[in-house]
């Protein structure tokens, strides 16, 4: 794959150098020459350091190594999505996310993932309590 890239940037680059060579200099060529120089050049830097193979492919598992404590709260929002993500119909991590949903002031998402929650496994107290915070939070939203 990384010989294509290569070839397919070196094809560019006599591309260019033949445009180049051109003795029209108008706009449109000063353009095309900028385009054709900057893009393969953009390209194989996004590709070293994105496409590469060596790039890890799990870009969440250091959220999941972490220990919880230690995130703030966007990072326990995001690790808290992937956890319900690889366990869809785990109680508990349904009603985390929720509740973090629900700290956030995202109303219409918990409501939605108690609902989910209850569906899933059930009515109890702690969901039933979530469910009821989340529904006022969104009838407040649209009252306002």
């Amino acid at each position: 794959m990384e010989a294509y890239a290569i070839c397919g940037f070196l094809f560019l680059l006599i591309v260019t150098a033949f445009i180049l060579a051109r003795k029209k200099d108008s706009d449109f060529f000063s353009f095309l020459k900028l385009c054709l120089f900057v893009v393969p050049l953009i390209s194989l830097v996004i590709y070293i350091f994105a496409g590469s193979p060596q790039v890890s492919s799990h870009p969440f598992s250091f959220l999941l190594e972490r220990d919880p404590i230690t995130l703030d709260f966007s990072e326990k929002l995001v690790r808290a999505e992937v956890l319900l993500t690889r366990n869809r119909r785990d109680s508990y991590f349904l009603e985390n996310l929720a509740t973090l949903y629900l700290s956030a002031g995202l109303f219409q998402k918990a409501l939605d993932t108690y609902r989910l929650a209850i569906v899933v496994n059930g009515k109890n107290a702690t969901r039933m309590l979530g469910y009821a915070l989340a529904l006022t939070g969104v009838e407040e939203e649209r009252n306002k």
